[in-house]
């Protein structure tokens, strides 16, 4: 059992060793994820959203994805930094991989956050970023 206990011990610190090894920093992207609580017959579950902002510092355009295991509804609002909605974006369909371009190029220099949103209009997530003056 002790050995069983160290074998089990050494894989997983192997297995987080690799996965941060393998890891790129890009400083054109705002990456991360968010999870989703869903109750289902097995009880409550996590579904795993990710996403990514692009290209950084963002002055024209904002390339936005979300990215799901398995389809479902989700949008997006652009707010500014007094709440006020200023684009939105809804997909025609349901699907696990959406990828959107936001024209930000007449937007003001500041502080702005892309608030996700599933199929009934609830707010899950907010991802924070700043506009930068156009050149």
């Amino acid at each position: 059992m002790k050995k069983l206990f160290i074998l089990l011990a050494l894989f997983a610190t192997y297995t987080v060793h690799a996965q941060t090894r393998n890891q790129n920093y890009d400083p054109s992207r705002v990456t991360g994820r968010f999870f989703i609580k869903q109750t289902t017959a097995k009880g409550v579950e996590q579904i795993n959203v990710n996403y990514y902002l692009s290209p950084a510092p963002f002055t024209k355009v904002l390339n936005f994805s979300l990215n799901t295991p398995e389809p479902r509804m989700l949008s997006a609002k652009i707010t500014n930094s007094s709440e006020k909605t200023v684009l939105t974006w809804k997909p025609q369909a349901e699907n696990y991989r959406y990828e959107t371009e936001f024209n930000i190029a007449t937007l003001q220099p500041g502080n702005y956050n892309v608030n996700v949103y599933d199929a009934k209009g609830a707010k899950l997530y907010s991802i924070p970023f700043s506009k930068s003056k156009s050149e």
